[in-house]
């Protein structure tokens, strides 16, 4: 599936962005990340598809979050490594899934089985319908019915 230019040039925009950051040249961004720079040029100038690989090297070479190229492509923020998540983020996420309806659930296991893979796509499922189900705060107990 092709990626819109948009979303094409706000990836590149963002990689350029934080490649200077880091004081990298493209080259070191790809060895770095472990592929070649014609592989790095093609995923910031293409047109189809980043395999989900090239998206992983691309994010080890910018020192990226694993899913922040998925992140930007959606018009989101990428997520440098090792950030941890903010309270507020938690309990953000948290919220969307207990009001999100079953086919955002369905894209949101989408996203995570791109970004992580099968096994945790299917772990989030399951902890996201356990928490619909159980009405969970995030502390183990129920929301209260009123």
């Amino acid at each position: 599936m092709a990626i819109d230019e948009s979303a094409r040039q706000r990836l590149d925009d963002a990689m350029d962005a934080r490649r200077l950051d880091l004081g990298l040249e493209w080259r070191e961004v790809a060895e770095q990340g472990g592929i070649s720079y014609e592989t790095l040029r093609a995923a910031r100038r293409g047109t189809s598809n980043i395999p989900t690989k090239t998206r992983r090297a691309i994010e080890r070479g910018l020192r990226w979050s694993p899913g922040s190229v998925t992140e930007v492509l959606a018009g989101r923020q990428p997520v440098p490594e090792g950030r941890a998540l903010m309270t507020g983020e938690i309990a953000e996420g948290r919220e969307r899934i207990l009001s999100a309806t079953p086919q955002q659930l369905v894209d949101m296991r989408s996203v995570v089985a791109d970004v992580l893979g099968k096994e945790e796509a299917d772990e989030f499922m399951a902890r996201a319908i356990a928490m619909r189900e159980q009405g969970a705060t995030g502390d183990g107990t129920a929301r209260s019915a009123s």
